[in-house]
């Protein structure tokens, strides 16, 4: 039987850098540095960017990380189950977190890939002729969104 630290202990060791092989292109698409503790089995730090430089993942923690994460042994194995257990402590960019979470996601279309595959069909009540060539959109108004107004006002500052 294997103990809550030697499940961990697996993930970073050879769960982990197997993910990072297989996804080299979702590695590839983010940037920046996770430090991961977890009390009791150990520490690590996720750089992503390139899966194969030296720095990819380690096994200690870069405390100057772009985001520092510390979970209890119990709580990572939650996780490592597929529950959504928050870390204890945390520090910095959260979103590094759901970039490993993508890592650890078995490959799929994604969680719209269903809906979005499906071709739209007019409501039963649209008196619409199947045979009849398809209305053209209407033209997009020139006045820019809320929106986009806010962020080209962003942009510039």
């Amino acid at each position: 039987m294997t103990t809550p630290v030697e499940r961990v202990t697996a993930f970073f060791h050879e769960q982990l850098p197997n993910l990072i092989e297989r996804q080299r292109e979702l590695f590839a698409t983010s940037r920046g540095s996770l430090g991961v503790i977890v009390e009791g089995a150990g520490s690590w730090t996720i750089t992503f960017g390139d899966a194969d430089s030296d720095d990819a993942l380690t096994d200690e923690v870069d405390v100057e990380a772009d985001c520092l994460a510390i979970w209890t042994v119990p709580a990572f194995v939650a996780v490592l189950d597929g529950n959504a257990e928050k870390p204890a402590a945390i520090v910095g960019d959260e979103r590094l977190l759901g970039r490993l979470g993508t890592l650890m996601l078995p490959t799929q279309k994604g969680a719209l890939g269903g809906r979005l595959t499906f071709e739209a069909q007019p409501a039963a009540t649209d008196d619409v002729d199947p045979s009849a060539p398809p209305k053209k959109p209407e033209p997009r108004s020139s006045k820019p969104s809320a929106a986009r107004a806010r962020a080209a006002a962003l942009k510039k500052e």
